[in-house]
């Protein structure tokens, strides 16, 4: 286990915009093999200075260890931070500054899920 991070990049900028328009979310499953000890971020980007990140460490300290949990994560987290959701080309990005263990699974975007998002944005 190390620092690092994993991302989910399109060969070319992809319009994810009426998953935004329709209220929508990032989902995904995860397992964690140990609780974090340092920063998690998950990101989206659409480019050179264009992207948005969101802290997951508070999330992930709630969750239990060896078992798959589902998480979504409201779209409008990041296009409040200024990602253009109609041209994204990481629609994932999970980083973590210490050493971390988990899997991820079905992670998708799903529209019109943010009234039962588990992780909303202040604001």
């Amino acid at each position: 286990m190390r620092s690092g991070g994993v991302v989910l990049r399109a060969g070319k900028p992809q319009d994810m915009s009426r998953y935004l328009e329709s209220g929508g979310t990032l989902n995904l499953k995860l397992r964690l093999d140990e609780k974090p000890s340092g920063e998690v971020q998950a990101s989206v980007d659409c480019g050179s200075d264009c992207a948005g990140s969101l802290s997951l460490q508070e999330s992930l300290q709630q969750i239990p260890v060896n078992e798959w949990t589902e998480m979504s994560i409201d779209l409008q987290c990041f296009a409040k931070q200024g990602v253009d959701f109609s041209r994204v080309e990481s629609s994932l990005l999970l980083e973590s500054e210490k050493p971390l263990s988990l899997a991820v699974a079905d992670i998708k975007y799903v529209p019109a899920g943010a009234e039962s998002t588990t992780l909303r944005c202040d604001g």
